[in-house]
């Protein structure tokens, strides 16, 4: 564009730039943005003068890089992603509750705010003769998986730390633990009900164990030891 203020669209813009070029910034498929460059000022100028075709050709080239490093970037964060989820449940491994454990401690002793730590194991029992337990164990856990991800806040964090144990981390929960467990456990009593009707003889176990910051400690160490404290 030579006169952003010529055009009555851009006229807001009229006291940011004179002229500009904007182009989409493109991925594998999706448009992902676009990058604009403002006011090109000649060598010892102080006015902007207009874009040329050149400048246009230019910006393009140098587009085309800055989408294959972006892409680049995108593929590389959805790999990391994707070694740090569980591929049973989609939910996150023990890696990265540990991670984020550290981090909302560290957030909470900043902003002086309470965190609770829950722990749950989920234990099906089948029938031993039962050779398709293994498959209906897998329904089992992904079915209490959904159940905890769709139970807690979008902020809370649930995650899969063990083949039958699951770790939830619940910031700012100024409620206290005491209100959470029985609503969590309620909700998965109630899904293991819809199991039981699709799978006969299935039995589930559930211990859970919290732990409260500050009440219980101060560090991810002695919170891990109290939540571990797994009761009925």
């Amino acid at each position: 564009m030579r006169d952003v203020s010529a055009e009555q669209e851009w006229q807001d813009f009229g006291d940011v730039a004179r002229t500009l070029i904007s182009l989409p910034l493109r991925g594998d498929e999706d448009i992902l943005g676009t990058v604009t460059i403002f006011d090109k000022f000649p060598h010892k100028t102080f006015f902007p003068s207009s874009f040329t075709t050149e400048d246009l050709a230019t910006f393009e080239k140098f587009l085309r890089y800055a989408e294959k490093a972006v892409v680049n970037a995108i593929a590389y964060e959805r790999n990391d992603r994707l070694k740090n989820l569980d591929e049973e449940t989609g939910l996150p491994t023990l890696k990265y509750f540990q991670e984020r454990l550290l981090h909302e401690i560290s957030r909470a002793k900043r902003f002086q705010r309470r965190l609770v730590l829950m722990i749950c194991e989920v234990t099906p029992r089948l029938p031993m003769k039962d050779f398709a337990a293994v498959d209906r164990e897998e329904v089992v856990i992904k079915r209490v998986a959904g159940v905890l991800r769709s139970a807690l806040r979008e902020y809370d964090v649930v995650a899969r730390i063990s083949d039958w144990k699951f770790g939830m981390i619940l910031p700012e929960a100024e409620d206290g633990k005491m209100s959470a467990i029985p609503r969590i456990k309620k909700a998965i009593q109630s899904e293991v009900e819809e199991i039981r009707k699709r799978i006969k003889d299935v039995r589930v176990d559930l211990r859970f164990g919290h732990a409260s910051y500050p009440e219980d400690g101060d560090d991810h160490e002695k919170l891990i030891f109290k939540s571990n404290i797994l009761k009925l």
